[in-house]
């Protein structure tokens, strides 16, 4: 079953911040699901804003090597953010 609802964003006196992402867990498997990646996202107060799964292939971790940025910056830009 899928239910649909309409929403509208609620009127908020909070400003408006930039999502941190400061966890990444990774989980491998093989085939098309190579590796998952649960992406949390926090605000710059350290408030969660949202849990992201993230796919990746095999080839797309080919140039992974010791550098744990590339995976949280490939992350980031599946998500579709710009890693800063």
């Amino acid at each position: 079953m899928q239910l649909q609802t309409p929403i509208e964003p609620v009127a908020t006196s909070k400003p408006a911040v930039t999502a941190v992402c400061n966890y990444v867990h990774i989980q491998f498997g093989s085939g098309d699901e190579y590796a998952n990646a649960c992406i949390i996202l926090l605000d710059q107060e350290g408030s969660q804003v949202s849990i992201e799964q993230v796919k990746f292939t095999e080839n797309e971790l080919a140039d992974w090597g010791t550098d744990d940025t590339f995976i949280i910056n490939l992350a980031l830009t599946k998500l579709g953010y710009i890693p800063a």
